[in-house]
């Protein structure tokens, strides 16, 4: 019977894993993994979709998947490859969506290659591919000449709606303040701010810096944004800096919109041609206040600021903006390195030696979570600064710097520091450091540390004592090392509690014979009907009692044939079938 038991048990155990690990989360899995390094660079931070708290690769491609019209994953591994490749946002994933919607009605019509999404490099060679076949005219087509006299007229032209930086008879440049007007100055584009729905990314943008509209006398668009350094015409595309002052050459007449041009195109590929830098050359030089906001948007620019011009309110605008990395070494002083380093602990592999001390590391510790990640701290904090002064104190605040710290750093002082903050710290000592005062002060700190005892007898007193104030910490005694005398203190502890809280988890894995029979049928009615489906450990104890009635009285009964089976054979009397719900199957 126990052999046919553990065999349905078996059987039961696959059946639920196969109905958990569904199809598409087998999928999920395999992109997350193909795609594993291009999805960390997409989600890690300051990427173009920072990943948020504890999501995964994995993660990240299922929610890819609401961009899939299919519904059977048909086209989720080409989203997923085009977002680690940094050409599909998020943002742009319902906009995607509807394209690749397009596409399954009308791929058999298109060339050979470009009838797989697999083959096609971007969503915009998607877009190209299945624009032709659009049922409007064209996403990206001119406004009428009538629909512009009405929007020149709309109240969307008003202070409230937008900030007008020029208007002229070639057109309008001009930075939306509400998400409707977003939307009214979007029309006829693919932008992600002018999309209707949850999917609109107008507030994204907009909290991060000012965002420019150029809207052409001939239909013509374009829209760019300093902070985020994109720039793109009316189908959503990337374009040069040049292109847009080509096409609207009335953009110089505001410094501001030509200030932000310059801005929004200065990490792009296409400044690195002096061509493309020319043209800006009507600038001029620029202000301490237009280099200020310049860094502030783009940390990066720090780099181009004339040495007569960099203040030091200019440096810590663009460590805020892209890190310690871009602020030349003579201006990295010790509050902007401890700012720098309390905010994120990997700014400290740019902090200069003659800057870095221990207040530093404190910092990185205290506000950065330095200790969150193991095995940073070490590779951060400079050896010369490991000393027991230093450490003791931080190990009583965080007595995870024991996983941290190197071989031989750690005293007896540290140790016991941090034991009596969190007493399971132990596990990161090593066994032969376990020394009986040091574990006395971790289980008077908590008791659960019991189970990272050495096996030695002369800790037997200490572990009776842990069970004996906390019943619950038999469950993490090592098997090896329980005994009737481990079992019956936490029957006592558990009963001078009234059983509160007492769950079967905390005695389902004591062997057999350590408690007798009747504390086994106590321990059935206590926990009743919360016994788990073939829980084996609790089945062979119903199977020790001597009578039925215990067994009956701990309401353990299962519907059909699992709950005959499960019944020890003595007490299959009338009364218990009866009281199942299919008897017939037994």
């Amino acid at each position: 019977m126990d052999a046919i038991d553990a065999l349905g048990s078996n059987r039961d155990i696959g059946h639920a894993w196969r109905g958990h690990m569904t199809a598409c989360d087998a999928r999920s899995a395999f992109l997350a993994l193909k795609y594993a390094k291009g999805l960390a660079c997409a989600m890690q931070a300051g990427a173009w979709d920072p990943a948020g708290d504890d999501e995964t690769a994995e993660d990240r491609v299922r929610r890819l998947a609401d961009g899939d019209p299919s519904g059977r994953g048909s086209f989720l591994e080409a989203l997923a490859r085009w977002h680690a490749a940094g050409r599909l946002k998020l943002e742009d994933l319902l906009r995607t969506k509807d394209d690749l919607a397009l596409f399954s009605r009308v791929r058999r019509r298109l060339p050979g290659a470009a009838q797989d999404a697999l083959r096609l490099p971007s969503p915009e060679a998607l877009y190209l591919a299945v624009a032709p076949f659009a049922e409007a005219a064209s996403r990206g087509a001119a406004l009428s000449s009538k629909e512009a006299k009405r929007l020149e007229s709309s109240r969307m032209r008003s202070e409230e709606h937008v900030e007008i930086l020029v208007d002229a008879p070639g057109g309008l440049v001009l930075i939306p303040k509400t998400l409707e007007a977003a939307k009214h100055w979007g029309r006829g584009t693919r932008w992600c701010t002018s999309m209707e729905g949850r999917g609109n990314a107008f507030e994204s943008y907009a909290q991060r810096g000012p965002l420019v509209v150029v809207r052409l006398a001939d239909g013509g668009a374009f829209q760019y944004h300093a902070a985020s350094g994109s720039c793109c015409d009316a189908a959503d595309m990337s374009v040069s800096t040049r292109r847009i002052l080509d096409a609207a050459p009335f953009l110089a007449r505001s410094r501001r919109a030509a200030v932000e041009l310059w801005t929004a195109g200065n990490w792009t590929s296409d400044m690195a041609s002096l061509e493309d830098k020319d043209a800006f050359s009507f600038l001029g030089p620029k202000t301490e206040s237009e280099w200020l906001w310049a860094v502030s948007a783009r940390g990066n620019l720090l780099l181009e600021v004339p040495p007569s011009m960099l203040t030091r309110e200019m440096c810590e605008a663009g460590r805020r903006s892209s890190g310690l990395r871009v602020v030349p070494e003579s201006m990295r002083d010790h509050r902007m390195c401890s700012d720098a380093a309390g905010g994120d602990p990997s700014e400290m592999a740019w902090i200069p030696e003659s800057v870095l001390d221990w207040s530093v590391c404190l910092r990185a510790v205290e506000e950065g979570g330095l200790l969150r990640t193991e095995r940073h701290f070490a590779g951060r904090v400079p050896e010369k600064f490991l000393t027991e002064e230093n450490l003791v104190p931080l190990a009583a605040r965080h007595p995870e710097v024991l996983r941290e710290l190197p071989r031989g750093k750690a005293t007896f002082r540290i140790e016991r520091a941090a034991a009596r903050t969190d007493g399971t710290c132990v596990r990161w000592i090593p066994m032969r450091r376990r020394s009986l005062p040091l574990m006395r002060i971790a289980v008077a700190a908590s008791p659960s540390a019991a189970a990272f005892l050495p096996s030695d007898p002369k800790f037997d007193a200490l572990r009776l004592a842990a069970v004996r104030s906390n019943f619950a910490v038999l469950e993490r005694v090592d098997p090896c090392l329980l005994t009737r005398e481990l079992a019956e203190a936490a029957y006592a502890s558990a009963e001078e509690r009234n059983w509160i809280g007492v769950e079967t988890r905390h005695f389902r894995f004591v062997p057999e014979g350590l408690l007798d029979v009747e504390k086994s049928a106590v321990l059935l009615r206590r926990t009743g009907g919360d016994i788990p489906r073939k829980d084996s450990a609790m089945i062979r104890r119903v199977r020790a009692l001597a009578d039925a009635e215990a067994f009956l009285d701990a309401d353990i009964l299962y519907e059909g044939k699992d709950g005959v089976v499960m019944t020890p054979k003595n007490i299959r009397d009338a009364e218990l079938l009866s009281r199942c719900r299919k008897p017939s199957i037994g």
